[in-house]
């Protein structure tokens, strides 16, 4: 992951609360466990793989394929495309 598309602890946190969302829920729906977003949040760990590349897409509005370098395949895309509609889904509900 490039330098300018790392998350911070605090982004992390701050778009999982905006989105109402527990810590047991986002971990869900990024295929990880609580413990890792927990440390996620707390700074002690950082996020990689798929997990790195759809926060970094859903917090930032990168590509997902231009994070991870390819494009994605599978579960990692799919994931990614159904969080993205339904934030965006809940944004435009919210205006």
């Amino acid at each position: 992951m490039t330098q300018e598309a790392k998350i911070t602890p605090e982004a992390i946190k701050k778009f999982r609360e905006d989105k109402r969302l527990s810590q047991q829920q986002l971990a869900s729906m990024l295929n990880v466990g609580v413990a890792s977003l927990s440390r996620w949040e707390n700074g002690t760990k950082e996020p990689t793989g798929p997990a790195a590349a759809i926060l970094a897409a859903l917090i930032g509005g990168a590509s997902v394929g231009g994070m991870l370098g390819v494009g994605l395949v599978g579960s990692g895309y799919a994931i990614y495309r159904l969080l993205k509609e339904r934030f965006e889904g809940e944004e435009k509900e919210t205006k």
